[in-house]
């Protein structure tokens, strides 16, 4: 049997073990552990019939034409006139990542965004039908324009006059918006942001403040990809990190979003207040509370009970919330939950990005890896992952794990929102491989490994899919039970824990698991599928190539040919490997919800200044 570590998650174990049984039977639905004595939250009127659950969204088209000349911005924005928010709403998530605000120091990940989306706002507004688009009522920016002379590039962006940054600290202005610029550029930065610094080749030289609202970016266009702008990153508020420190920000930080934080407890809640006639949008509720709640079947309770108004939910607890009369299930599409393998770092030093720069640990190169040899392109390593790969049963996982609220995927991060709708550009393009033990075993012995071989795993729990350790629990079984593959699995956190890996280069004999937002794919192959990435699943010329094609490419189809020779790449050589596209799914209790409108886009628990009262 495969092993385990533990790393700070006690008692994880009982709930992951439900997965080693998933070749013979389904996991029962979790009754409800008796709720702890949180914060309780206030009384509220009694709600209405729930309203249907939110329809989802349309596939995007992945990349934008290039905008139009950016006009002046107009007056600063006025606040939308809007009742005065009252009453408290508490949420429970199972987890708040590092906890660390910073943005260099993964603030915008899966697992910090339920925070960083409520007090900040995104510097480029992604429009929230088609998650896709720019949409200047979701962001900081007004506009943008991109003017290209030979083989050089002005882009040009202008911000709102007149957002106001939280506790009387002034307002955002471009001097803000180049501090943050300059703070993705310190060291140690792991924010999977700075790829897109290539709109400036990472030189602040070539950062220009034309005014309070408008800042120009000077490069070549042979760096210069149109995806580079749609991140949910935000801004950092100069003045008051440089008087405070990073530090001090990390304790009591300041932005412009529509809560503002007022108690950080670490590892038990935060608590954030509604800003009153927020630019943006006004929360209904006065007082947003944030609880970290680990264990499943507690947030289940929780909610029950009404202590908490949204959770998250695992697909076994959703007959139990439907039953509950003032309880009732969110459901949302988007997510997908991926495998990798670790360790496909090319032994060939491969200049790469805008530096010029070789793989930042060449020394994680390991032949010895059964799917990585002298060259992980090559047939008989391909042959290994593809073993690995037809050993997987997903259509048990969607319907044992996930009960239904998943579809098999063979598609990666991402790239299954542009598969999932007919007439899309990548549907059915890539399809889900076949669960096969017998053709498995044959490829194993053919690669050269007869008998199995020994490695280890990450199984991690995560903000946006509360079933992710039991998947990956189920996927090493499978290993185990078709090829003999003997997997040590280590417990952890996602974030800093095995995040950590992607900036190191240091997975090396590990699989680990992954489950992202929506997004589209050409922005993710920019910024986690090449040598010069900081954060990168893996380095290998062929890719990097085929990445560095598409610099300086602004027509839409030509990009998206490119786009998709790397996804042919990556699905063929098995780079990376979907598993399930997930429904995630939220229960709310009917006495603080009545309509909660949340954005697709983003994992986890977002957008909660959309909540409605009843």
């Amino acid at each position: 049997m495969f092993k385990f570590n533990r790393i700070g998650l006690t008692g994880l174990l009982l709930i992951a073990g439900v997965a080693l049984l998933l070749a013979t039977c389904a996991p029962a639905a979790q009754a409800p552990a008796a709720a702890p004595v949180p914060a309780a939250a206030p009384g509220a009127p009694k709600a209405p019939a729930p309203a249907s659950a939110p329809a989802p969204a349309v596939a995007p088209q992945p990349l934008a034409p290039a905008p139009a000349a950016a006009p002046a911005p107009a007056a600063a924005p006025a606040p939308a006139k809007s009742k005065a928010p009252s009453g408290t709403i508490t949420v429970a998530v199972n987890t708040m990542g590092a906890e660390d605000w910073l943005l260099r120091n993964g603030g915008s990940t899966a697992d910090t965004v339920t925070v960083n989306t409520a007090y900040t706002d995104s510097l480029y507004g992604i429009n929230r039908k088609d998650n896709d688009s720019f949409d200047p009522r979701e962001g900081v920016m007004d506009s943008w324009k991109i003017e290209i002379n030979g083989e050089d590039v002005v882009t040009t962006k202008v911000i709102k006059r007149g957002i106001p940054w939280h506790n009387n600290e002034g307002v955002v202005t471009t001097q803000d918006i180049k501090f943050t610029d300059a703070h993705l550029l310190l060291g140690g930065t792991i924010s999977n942001l700075v790829p897109r610094l290539a709109v400036y080749n990472r030189d602040l030289k070539n950062v220009e403040i034309v005014d309070d609202v408008t800042i120009r970016y000077r490069s070549k266009l042979q760096w210069l990809y149109i995806d580079y702008q749609k991140t949910s990153s935000f801004v950092m508020p100069k003045a008051f990190v440089e008087r405070v420190g990073e530090d001090g920000y990390r304790k009591q930080p300041v932005n412009t979003g529509p809560f503002k934080i007022v108690q950080h407890v670490s590892d038990t809640r935060v608590v954030l207040e509604a800003v009153p006639n927020h630019w943006r949008k006004t929360p209904e509720f006065e007082k947003l509370v944030i609880l970290k709640v680990p264990e499943g079947a507690t947030r289940l309770a929780m909610l029950l009970t009404g202590q908490v108004a949204i959770t998250d939910i695992r697909p076994g607890q959703a007959s139990l919330v439907e039953q509950n009369t003032k309880t009732r299930v969110i459901r949302m599409p988007g997510s997908n939950l991926n495998y990798f393998l670790g360790g496909m770092i090319s032994k060939y030093k491969w200049e790469g990005g805008p530096e010029g720069k070789l793989s930042n640990v060449p020394s994680a190169y390991d032949p010895k890896i059964p799917w990585v040899g002298e060259d992980f392109m090559a047939p008989d390593k391909v042959k290994v992952r593809l073993a690995m790969d037809h050993a997987i049963d997903r259509q048990a996982i969607t319907d044992q794990l996930y009960l239904g609220y998943a579809r098999p995927i063979s598609e990666f991060q991402g790239w299954s929102y542009g598969t999932r709708t007919p007439g899309a550009l990548w549907y059915n393009r890539w399809p889900v491989r076949a669960y096969d033990p017998q053709k498995a075993k044959q490829l194993l012995a053919e690669a050269g490994y007869p008998n199995g071989f020994s490695m280890n795993a990450f199984a991690a729990d995560q903000g946006n899919n509360p079933v992710s350790v039991e998947v990956m629990l189920a996927i090493v079984n499978y290993w185990e039970k078709n090829l003999n593959i003997k997997t040590k699995v280590t417990i952890a956190q996602y974030n800093p824990t095995v995040r950590q890996n992607y900036l190191t280069r240091t997975f090396r004999d590990y699989a680990f698991g992954y489950t992202s937002g929506s997004s589209a794919a050409p922005t993710l192959s920019h910024t986690l599928y090449c040598s010069w990435c900081n954060l990168a699943y893996w380095e290998h010329p062929i890719t990097d190539d085929l990445i560095r094609q598409s610099y300086g490419v602004l027509d839409r189809d030509k990009a998206m040919a490119i786009a998709t020779k790397i996804g042919d790449v990556i699905y063929e050589k098995l780079l990376a490997n979907g598993v399930v596209e997930i429904q995630q799914l939220y229960g709310a209790h009917k006495d603080y919800v009545k309509e909660w409108n949340k954005n697709e886009l983003f994992g986890g628990l977002v957008g909660i200044e959309h909540v409605v009262k009843p």
